[in-house]
């Protein structure tokens, strides 16, 4: 209940007191499932490090207690730790494998809401083709879609694949499918449409939504959304022809993504400095650092294929020639 209503440091108190009891008492399966809820208190406070760690405990514990289910839930977030940190290969051994768990363990559920992540995984990737075939053939309609709390993250990405393939009404009807619920899950939905509203060249709508998602997300501590709510900011901004405004959300991006470690968007925050910084020797400088962040994904994605797609992806190819 902590965790849902963003108080994470009275939820890693009350989970570690408990974790002590599970481990006294010899309960296995319970401190499985404290460890998994503990996972979710780590990446939305953007403590990935720590994060990785507990899922391989839980991972641990899960396996010994031959709870497949259980397995699923850290191999789900490991996968997007990783991709955040570019290292996609890892990223993806963990996504399919979470998907596999998910399909085994028979928790529809998960399956759509782990095969969901899948597909916006492949996309962000530059492998669009790919990610939308298992789009295709995975998505089901929006009130089919599991309630709580797997209807919102699930429906947001489909929302994203759409709107990163052009599809803006159909994303549109997505995410006004779901009203808010007062709870952290509304961040994604928010963030969501402020790319949907950035998509429809939406400005003014854009800062509407993102500005009052800002100050919660600070209040709160929710890092692991804050580089990307001040990426849209800026890219706000910048449509607005507000270069200064722009500038400054991107250089707090920028700090707020290397503090995560998220190779996924500071190339992209570096990327678009490189287009309102003034002194061409610091708009090089940015560039070269984008460059060697990319560079730096494209070896860590095995198949030349991938590897290319990636490469030759909107954004990438540009900064690359």
């Amino acid at each position: 209940a902590y965790n849902v209503a963003c108080r994470f440091e009275e939820a890693d108190a009350r989970l570690t007191e408990a974790s002590g009891l599970w481990r006294e008492l010899g309960n296995m399966p319970m401190l499985n499932d404290n460890l998994n809820t503990l996972l979710l208190n780590l990446v939305w406070s953007g403590k990935y490090e720590k994060a990785l760690e507990v899922a391989q405990e839980s991972l641990e514990v899960s396996r010994a207690t031959k709870n497949i289910w259980a397995q699923g839930w850290p191999h789900h977030l490991q996968g997007q730790i990783w991709f955040e940190y570019g290292e996609i290969n890892k990223a993806f051994e963990e996504l399919e494998a979470s998907v596999r768990l998910a399909v085994e363990a028979n928790t529809p559920i998960h399956t759509k809401w782990y095969g969901a992540y899948l597909c916006w995984a492949y996309v962000q990737i530059g492998a669009v083709q790919k990610g939308m075939d298992l789009y295709r053939t995975t998505r089901v309609p929006n009130q089919e879609v599991p309630a709580a709390p797997a209807w919102t993250p699930t429906v947001v990405i489909y929302a994203l694949c759409e709107i990163a393939t052009g599809q803006l009404d159909l994303a549109a009807s997505s995410l006004g499918a779901r009203h808010l619920t007062n709870s952290i899950s509304d961040y994604a939905l928010k963030l969501a449409q402020c790319r949907l509203a950035l998509a429809r060249k939406d400005h003014t709508q854009a800062i509407a939504i993102v500005d009052p998602v800002l100050e919660n997300i600070r209040q709160f501590k929710i890092n692991q959304y804050l580089p990307e709510a001040l990426f849209l900011k800026g890219q706000a901004h910048l449509m607005n022809g507000k270069q200064d405004l722009a500038k400054a959300a991107f250089e707090q991006a920028r700090l707020a993504a290397e503090a995560l470690g998220s190779r996924r968007l500071l190339w992209q925050i570096l990327a678009a400095l490189t287009g309102v910084e003034s002194d061409n020797g610091k708009s090089s400088a940015l560039k070269s650092q984008a460059r060697e962040i990319i560079q730096f994904i494209a070896d860590h994605i095995n198949g030349d294929e991938m590897r290319s797609q990636f490469l030759q992806s909107e954004g990438v190819s540009g900064l690359m020639a």
